[in-house]
């Protein structure tokens, strides 16, 4: 249903089956509402030698830190 939503031009019909798509995941959630992924990639010299934590959460009080 995202599939056709998103391959739908009309803005009417879209909606409909976005309400679809949002009953359906009411009724039974799925995985997603347990875990989110989240991609981030950053440029920075001043950054080089950082790396994201082997836990995998970004603590942004300690970005600056090599190793955080």
């Amino acid at each position: 249903l995202l599939d056709e939503a998103q391959a739908t031009p009309d803005r009417g019909l879209r909606r409909t089956i976005y309400r679809q798509c949002f009953r359906l995941l009411n009724e039974d959630p799925p995985w997603l509402y347990l875990y989110t992924y989240m991609h981030m990639t950053c440029v920075a010299t001043a950054l080089r030698e950082w790396r994201l934590p082997a836990h995998g959460v970004i603590d942004p009080r300690h970005i600056g830190e090599v190793g955080a």
